[in-house]
């Protein structure tokens, strides 16, 4: 059941967007989440869901594996293309090897097929950076 509650929409993401849905996925976290957004406008259903997954499979990978405390992650909006940056104080990881899941992976592919991409600059011992973008509208 998991598994497919992560791939349905939330209500909250289809009315108010991917910003309103991480702020009402991360109240209750055990992780400090700062949540930084410029105002983004709506984007297409399948760029905002990109979005909100991203973030839900960074934040459960951070916090499961790098054992994350805190978290920071901003949306913004510019030039038609829309970014969010993820970044942990975890335990970072070596994107060479982290292969053995499928999350960013999936995370790469649904970019590519959006016509964007991901950033991974993490290593071991310092913490991850990720960076999504996609075109917007």
């Amino acid at each position: 059941l998991r598994d497919l509650a992560r791939g349905l929409h939330p209500p909250i993401l289809e009315q108010a967007g991917p910003a309103e849905a991480l702020r009402a996925y991360t109240g209750d976290l055990p992780a400090t989440i700062v949540l930084e957004t410029a105002p983004i406008g709506r984007h297409p259903r399948a760029v905002e869901g990109a979005i909100y997954f991203f973030c839900m499979e960074a934040i459960q990978n951070a916090i499961q594996h790098g054992h994350a405390t805190r978290i920071a992650i901003a949306l913004a909006s510019e030039d038609g293309v829309l970014r969010c940056r993820i970044e942990d104080d975890g335990a970072g990881f070596d994107p060479a090897r982290a292969h053995t899941g499928t999350g960013l992976i999936n995370v790469a592919d649904r970019a590519s097929a959006l016509g964007g991409t991901l950033l991974v600059d993490a290593e071991p011992g310092r913490g991850s950076r990720l960076v999504l973008e996609l075109p917007g509208r």
